[in-house]
C-alpha cells in the first residue's frame, strides 16, 4: 500500500448529485462504473447482524464469471491485521514481549536494528523501508521465487531511513519480520498458525494464504488499468513468507472475523484495545496517514466523536469498522488500488449512509481555538495553488514527500478559483500536536481538509477531499 501523501483534489467539481440512505446499489454501481472496477463484493454488518451482503460484476472477465459473496479475493495488506492479531495471541501466551528488541527473536540482526522493538514493527515506526525484495529496489530484477532466507538476507542489507519512533513509514519489510517472529515464537509456519488459531476456530472455510502451487477454486482474478484498458495483474511471484500481504478470504468469512473481534473469541479486550489505539511517536505526537493514525496492525481514526478502525489492501480491498456504533463495512474488489479500486473510499461512502454523523456535512463551524494553525493551513493552500513550496510550513518528513507533487497540486487547486473562506470544523489534541479539519470555500466549489500539526505547529500531514466521492 502506497501512503505517499497527496492532496485528493482531482475530479471534485463533478460530485453534485445526491444519494439516498437506502440506495447502496446505486452508489456501488456508480463507483464501479467511474473507476472501471470489474467485480466487487460487500458486507454491511450492523449491531452484529448482516444488513447487506451482495456481489456485483465479474470475478473473471475472460470467462464472464460473476462474483459471489463466497468469491475469494487476495486481501493484500489487510493481512497485516491478522498478523498483528497473531502476534497479540503470542503476547497473551507470554511468548512475545511487545517492548522487547526484535533481536531477542531474530538471529543475526544488523546494528541498525538495535533499537527496534516488536511494537515499532507493529506500528510502522521502526524506520524500515516498505519494499525490500531487491537492494537497490528495482522491479526489473524481480524474481519468480523469494525464499524466507533470501528475503531475510535482503531485509538485513536494506538501510533504515530513521531512528525507531521518529516517524511513521508504512513498511512491508516490518510485517515480513513479524511473520518470522510468529514462526519463531509459536514453532509453527505462519500459514499453519493462521489456520489453526484463526481460520478453523472461526469457521473461515474459504480463507487461506497465497501459494502459486495451490488451487483456490473460484478466486477472483486481479486487474489493473493502463491507458484506460484493463489488464491482468495477478501476482506471479512466490514468497516464503506472506505475513505482509498474502491472505485470501471472502466477505462471508471476514464477517466471521468481525464477529470474533466483537465477541473476544480470539483475543482479550485489552489486546484489541492496544491494537486499536493510535501509536505515539518519540516526540509524543501521533502519525497520520490518508487512512487515519496507526495502532498495532490497524489504522485508527476519530471523526466527529466517532471512532473507526480498519485496514485496506493494494489489490483493492477494505475492512472498515466503527466499534462504538456497531457498524462494519467490508468491500473487496479485483481492481488494484493504484488503478482506482478505491475499496476504502467506497466503504467510507457506504458507512456514511448508515452513519450520517461521519459525513463532512455533519460538522459545523466552531470558534477556532488555534488560529495560528489555521493560518499555516491557509498559507499552505495558497502557496500550493501558486505552484510554490514554503518549507517553513511543514515538518521535514512530510515536506520532503510533498515537495515533488507541487506541480500537480497547483493544477488541481488553481482550478477551484479564488480561496474565499476557511472555517474550523474540528480541532483535536493529537498527542503533543493537533488534528484539524477545515471547510475551505473556493469560488467554484467547497472542499474539506484534514491537517495534522506537530508540536511546533508545522504541518505533518494534509489531505483535501470533496464531501462525497460517489454521489
Amino acid at each position: 500500500m502506497n501512503l505517499i501523501p497527496t492532496l485528493l483534489i482531482a475530479g471534485m467539481l463533478g460530485f453534485v448529485a445526491s444519494v439516498h440512505a437506502d440506495n447502496i446499489d446505486d452508489l456501488v454501481q456508480r463507483a464501479m462504473a467511474s473507476n472501471r472496477i470489474p467485480g466487487l463484493t460487500l458486507a454491511v454488518i450492523k449491531d452484529g447482524k448482516p444488513v447487506k451482503v451482495k456481489a456485483y460484476g465479474l470475478a473473471n472477465i475472460d470467462y464472464d464469471i460473476p462474483t459471489k459473496t463466497d468469491t475469494p479475493f487476495l486481501l493484500a495488506s489487510m493481512t497485516k491485521s491478522f498478523t498483528a492479531a497473531s502476534v497479540m495471541m503470542l503476547v497473551e501466551q507470554g511468548k512475545i514481549d511487545l517492548d522487547a528488541p526484535i533481536s531477542k527473536y531474530l538471529e543475526d540482526t544488523p546494528e541498525a536494528w538495535k533499537g527496534i522493538t516488536v511494537r515499532h514493527l507493529l506500528s510502522h515506526t521502526a524506520g524500515l523501508k516498505d519494499r525490500f525484495e531487491e537492494v537497490p529496489f528495482n522491479v526489473s530484477n524481480w524474481k519468480i521465487n523469494y525464499p524466507i532466507a533470501s528475503m531475510y538476507k535482503t531485509a538485513r542489507e536494506t538501510p533504515v531511513d530513521f531512528k525507531p519512533g521518529e516517524s511513521f513509514q508504512y513498511s512491508d519489510q516490518g510485517f515480513f519480520l513479524l511473520g518470522m517472529l510468529v514462526e519463531q515464537a509459536s514453532g509453527m509456519k505462519y500459514p499453519d498458525f493462521l489456520k489453526s488459531h484463526i481460520f478453523d476456530p472461526l469457521g473461515m472455510k474459504d480463507s487461506s494464504t497465497v501459494n502459486l502451487s495451490r488451487i483456490v477454486k473460484g478466486m477472483a482474478s486481479g486487474y489493473g488499468l493502463l491507458g484506460g484498458a484493463l489488464f491482468h495483474n495477478s501476482r506471479r511471484t512466490d514468497y516464503g513468507m506472506v505475513s505482509h500481504f498474502g491472505m485470501i478470504s471472502t466477505v462471508d468469512d471476514l464477517a466471521k472475523w468481525d464477529a470474533a473481534l466483537d465477541g473476544e473469541k480470539l483475543l482479550k479486550r485489552s489486546s484489541i484495545d492496544q491494537m486499536w489505539t493510535a501509536s505515539k511517536l518519540a516526540n509524543g505526537s501521533y502519525a497520520y496517514t490518508p487512512y487515519g493514525a496507526y495502532g498495532l496492525g490497524w489504522f485508527v481514526d476519530r471523526f466527529n466523536g466517532h471512532r473507526s478502525v480498519g485496514h485496506g489492501g493494494s489489490t483493492g480491498t477494505a475492512f472498515l469498522k466503527f466499534p462504538d456504533d456497531k457498524l462494519t463495512v467490508i468491500v473487496l474488489t479485483n481492481l488494484e488500488q493504484l488503478s482506482g479500486g478505491d475499496a476504502t473510499g467506497i466503504a467510507v461512502e457506504i458507512a456514511r449512509n448508515y452513519l450520517p454523523a461521519v459525513s463532512w456535512e455533519s460538522l459545523r463551524p466552531i470558534p477556532d481555538p488555534q488560529p495560528t494553525l489555521a493560518a499555516n493551513f491557509k498559507a499552505s493552500m495558497e502557496t500550493m495553488a501558486a505552484g510554490k513550496f514554503d518549507e517553513s510550513l511543514y515538518n521535514s518528513f512530510f515536506g520532503a514527500s510533498l515537495k515533488p507533487t507541487i506541480p500537480s497540486q497547483k493544477q488541481g487547486l488553481s482550478a477551484l478559483g479564488s480561496l474565499d473562506k476557511i472555517e474550523c470544523l474540528e480541532l483535536l489534541p493529537w498527542g503533543t500536536g493537533h488534528l484539524g479539519r477545515y471547510r475551505t470555500t473556493y469560488k467554484l466549489v467547497t472542499v474539506y481538509a484534514t491537517a495534522l500539526f506537530d508540536p511546533a505547529g508545522k504541518i505533518a500531514f494534509l489531505q483535501v477531499e470533496a464531501a462525497h466521492k460517489y454521489r
